[in-house]
């Protein structure tokens, strides 16, 4: 009896160790990522132009390069926040969730739950493009939106595409002006103010009528970009929170200092001059929109941003002409290009429900994604069929040689595809400027325009990055930035309209205090201290 007992004992803990054995991962940089397959349970959100993501191409391409087989829960691309929280508080949780960003205080809560596995062995362990791509370009900052009570919970990805980052801000000049007026592009207040005057003045576009020019024009919803573009010649001006870094790492509130008057000074000298449409400031995009479609070639600035496409009409040679204007120098030699907040994601995520093989091979998968070779898959297709390897001499949208070049319609702009799952939440997203943007303004001209004026060469270390905050400070954060900069666009606008004269700026540089700006940028100081 004892001898069965001792060879059923032996027989179950070789069956255990055979278990164990096709359940392997594989060390790093080695593919697949386990020697035997293995199947994991994924929740993604699924976007309704996919057809069907469990025939997807991509879909087969991340099993064959991974060796796992996903048991794919579908979530919705549209209300994904409310499923995955039903799904957490279901009891039948996933053994991962990819392609969602899970806000830093979500992420927190499920943490705190147990909910969430901690990664932080297998950052050490497997995170080959963690470390050489992502925090190589976000830096170790970025680890900030994934780390919780010392552990990483959560696998993070970023990048931007740089014509998002440069193009959403910029006014854009009619170059038809510039050249029927025997002028320069501005670069500089003064040279800007010039050519508003010439517009004013002269029948800029030839048809007879010096009166039917509008120099400048916006409309209410996108004026932050106008005044950003102007104000930003004289300090840094982040329009969403009017915070910035100075060069000793302190936060700064902008917005009521004497550099921001002689801003508005001069916003207001180009209303009350009629350079500067005043109907900017009430006007909705519809508004201006029919505006630009009553006359071509009407308006010498249209101050919407990359939104300009919405208010004209594409087709039309006006818009075509259409440029986007460099970094204007103020009158104290400073320029510095507009940016956004690099958006880091914590976009994968491995759950208590997985075992302790599933979790490093579902990290090994998490990090391959964030690899160039994923990139172009998740983001374009592959290779021969919707991209090829660029020609030298090829030009990306970054200003370097490219990468690769398009063979088709991008898939990412199809009505439909089963090509690829139309979302780069879990990549390094800045692929795309390694797409051929051959340099003429003709094919691309943001591209160009970025390249010609020299935005990434001009940015600055002045914009606070997305900060992080306890629940409770977050909340107290937001209520004193809605007020805050609530009061200063209001001012703008009554300051520049003549509703208010400028006399009372010491008034309005004051009332601030009441309003909590101490507290204000103490949080945002607390908080971008914990990043660093």
């Amino acid at each position: 009896m004892k001898k069965t007992l001792s060879l059923v004992l032996a027989l179950l803990l070789a069956l255990a160790m055979l278990s164990s054995a096709s359940a392997a991962v594989t060390p790093k940089g080695e593919f697949p990522v386990v020697d035997e397959p293995m199947t994991v349970r994924l929740a993604i959100p699924v976007n309704s132009k996919v057809t069907d993501i469990t025939t997807n191409e991509l879909t087969l391409w991340m099993q064959e390069q991974t060796g796992l087989t996903f048991d794919i829960l579908e979530l919705s691309g549209s209300d994904t926040a409310t499923q995955i929280n039903m799904m957490m508080n279901s009891g039948d949780l996933p053994d991962g969730v990819l392609a969602y960003s899970f806000p830093y205080d979500q992420l927190c809560a499920y943490a705190d739950a147990g909910l969430l596995a901690p990664l932080t062995e297998q950052v050490e362990k497997y995170g080959d493009n963690l470390q050489n791509v992502i925090l190589a370009d976000a830096g170790e900052i970025a680890m900030s939106y994934v780390t919780y009570d010392g552990e990483v919970y959560a696998v993070p990805s970023c990048g931007q595409l740089i014509t998002n980052k440069y193009g959403h801000f910029y006014n854009r000049i009619q170059t038809k002006f510039l050249e029927n007026l025997g002028m320069d592009m501005p670069t500089n207040l003064d040279e800007l103010y010039e050519y508003l005057v010439a517009v004013r003045d002269n029948d800029a576009n030839g048809n007879g009528d010096p009166t039917d020019e509008i120099p400048l024009v916006s409309s209410a919803d996108r004026v932050a970009e106008l005044l950003r573009f102007i104000l930003q010649a004289y300090q840094y001006t982040d329009m969403y929170t009017f915070l910035k870094v100075n060069e000793q790492g302190q936060v700064e509130f902008v917005a009521n200092n004497d550099l921001f008057r002689e801003g508005i000074e001069y916003i207001k000298k180009l209303v009350d001059e009629g350079l500067l449409d005043p109907a900017s400031f009430t006007q909705d995009e519809s508004v201006l929109s029919t505006l630009c479609a009553q006359t071509d070639y009407a308006i010498g600035i249209v101050g919407n941003g990359y939104m300009v496409a919405n208010v004209m009409d594409t087709t039309k040679d006006d818009y075509q002409d259409m440029r986007m204007m460099p970094n204007l120098e103020g009158p104290y030699g400073y320029k510095a290009s507009m940016t956004e907040v690099s958006d880091v994601r914590a976009s994968a995520v491995v759950t208590t429900a997985a075992e302790p093989d599933e979790a490093d091979a579902l990290f090994r998968l998490y990090d391959f994604l964030l690899s160039d070779e994923s990139a172009i898959a998740v983001r374009v297709g592959f290779e021969g069929k919707e991209w090829k390897k660029a020609d030298d001499g090829v030009i990306g949208r970054d200003g370097q040689q490219a990468w690769f070049s398009l063979l088709t319609t991008q898939e990412w702009i199809q009505p439909s595809t089963n090509v690829i799952w139309c979302n780069e939440g879990f990549i390094h997203s800045n692929i795309m400027n390694h797409c051929e943007a051959t340099n003429t303004a003709s094919k691309y001209p943001t591209s160009y325009d970025i390249i010609e004026w020299n935005y990434v060469e001009e940015t600055t270390d002045e914009l606070l990055p997305q900060l992080l905050m306890s629940a409770e400070d977050q909340q107290e954060f937001d209520e004193l930035k809605s007020l805050i900069v609530s009061n200063v666009n209001e001012n703008i606008a009554l300051f520049v309209l003549g509703d208010k004269s400028l006399d009372q700026w010491d008034a309005y540089a004051e009332e601030f205090n009441s309003m909590g700006l101490e507290r204000y940028i103490e949080l945002a100081q607390t908080a971008y201290d914990a990043m660093k």
